[in-house]
C-alpha cells in the first residue's frame, strides 16, 4: 500500500526528532488526497478544449 509506506516513511521523521507525530496524517487520510489527486489528473487529462 503506497500510502501506508509514505506514513512510515513520515514517521522516520518522528523518530529522528524533525516532525512530531501529531502533524502527520493517517495512512488513510494520505490514501484519500492520493485518490482525489488521481481522479483530478484523470478529468483534466481527458478534458476536450
Amino acid at each position: 500500500m503506497i500510502a501506508q509506506s509514505m506514513h512510515d516513511e513520515l514517521l522516520k521523521y518522528v523518530e529522528a526528532g524533525e516532525l512530531e507525530e501529531e502533524d502527520i496524517p493517517k495512512a488513510n487520510t494520505i490514501q484519500n488526497w492520493i485518490n482525489t489527486y488521481a481522479r483530478v489528473f484523470k478529468e483534466r487529462a481527458t478534458e476536450h478544449d
